[in-house]
């Protein structure tokens, strides 16, 4: 996951798609939402999706649980880009800007995800106590065939969610599109609901991962045309708009 982060910053420079600005911008964007985010999820969200699973027949528990978790995740990244192009229009000045913010964020994403993982692997391979569940999930994840690219198309299906989203949101707002932000919420919001909903299944590790991540294949591609017609079609500097 590491590898994939490093990659999409490599390539988005080869291509001109990553000035620094727009990366460091993405980098911001992405810890600030993190920081409102996670502290709400453990105080509010969790309780509320275990209560659910008390209360509610085992479908419907899934279901509430992984709406909850996607729409306050997609509020608050696609809330923090909102209100960042709000203060600074400049972040969606030209394209290649606004795919780098994008890729800021998703690149970190990939990048502190993958050093955790390695993290507590090497923690349970090295026997330490309380490792014994990371222990069973990795055992679990081994022996699913071809394991060792769950983590790499997961994380770049993420990028591109995180590209799309942003690039959207920041296009939308400062060039008066409501559809545009609303297609950026939603695309986003969709694909962490689906791995809220597998988390909170137990489908996210043995012979059920396979089917999680086919699961975000049609996000990724609505995304990736989504993407496609906004670069294709023609926009006037956002400095002509305000």
């Amino acid at each position: 996951m590491a590898l994939v982060a490093v990659a999409a910053v490599v390539i988005g420079a080869w291509y001109r798609a990553a000035g620094p600005r727009g990366l460091a911008s993405g980098v911001g964007l992405w810890t600030v939402a993190i920081v409102v985010k996670v502290p709400v999820a453990l105080t509010l969200i969790s309780p509320l999706v275990a209560l659910s699973r008390e209360k509610l027949p085992y479908g419907w528990a899934v279901t509430f649980g992984g709406l909850a978790a996607g729409l306050w995740s997609a509020a608050c990244e696609m809330g923090t880009t909102w209100l960042a192009v709000r203060c600074w229009p400049s972040l969606a000045q030209d394209r290649r800007t606004a795919v780098a913010v994008g890729l800021g964020a998703g690149a970190l994403e990939a990048l502190l995800l993958g050093a955790s993982a390695a993290l507590a692997a090497v923690a349970a391979l090295s026997n330490l106590p309380g490792t014994e569940p990371v222990r069973s999930t990795i055992e679990e994840t081994t022996a699913v065939p071809l394991f060792w690219l769950v983590g790499p198309l997961e994380r770049i299906q993420a990028i591109v969610c995180h590209v799309a989203t942003r690039t959207l949101v920041l296009f939308g707002v400062v060039h008066d599109r409501p559809r545009s932000v609303w297609l950026g919420f939603a695309l986003f919001a969709a694909l962490d609901s689906l791995a809220a909903a597998a988390k909170i299944a137990g489908a996210t590790t043995g012979s059920t991962i396979w089917f999680v991540e086919a699961s975000f294949v049609p996000i990724t591609v609505l995304s990736a045309i989504a993407l496609a017609k906004h670069q294709w079609t023609r926009v006037a500097p956002a400095t002509q708009q305000r």
